[in-house]
């Protein structure tokens, strides 16, 4: 995410209209059409930037428990996005990523089905 927030947005916002213009998110209905297609890649480029905004404030403000910055980045993010597809679901693998980015983490951990319920019940328990 920090790598690729500040340009594949740009990228992808490069691609011409008039070649037939869709973009498919991971959740929702595609974005068809120049206008629809800017919305989506500016809300998404929001999110990622008050995603990775919220942990790094938390982050500042001494926050070093991964249940504390996900507590202060939710309570951000949640009256901007809640009407999200799946974000109830999501958010907190998203805040857990997030912070292993801006901690220096560049490769994902592995997800398993035991660290994908501990953390879950850690963030949302």
């Amino acid at each position: 995410m920090v790598e690729l927030a500040p340009n594949a947005y740009g990228y992808v916002g490069d691609f011409d209209p008039n070649t037939g213009f869709i973009v498919m998110p991971g959740r929702g209905a595609a974005a068809i059409g120049e206008a629809a297609c800017e919305t989506a890649i500016e809300s998404t480029r929001g999110f990622v930037n008050d995603l990775l905004g919220g942990v790094e404030e938390a982050m500042r403000l001494g926050m070093n428990d991964l249940k504390a910055i996900f507590d202060h980045t939710y309570a951000k993010m949640t009256p901007k996005y809640a009407t999200w597809p799946i974000y109830e679901h999501c958010i907190p693998f998203n805040v857990a990523r997030a912070y292993d980015e801006l901690n220096g983490i560049a490769e994902p951990q592995i997800w398993t089905a035991e660290r994908d319920l501990a953390m879950w019940a850690k963030l949302q328990g």
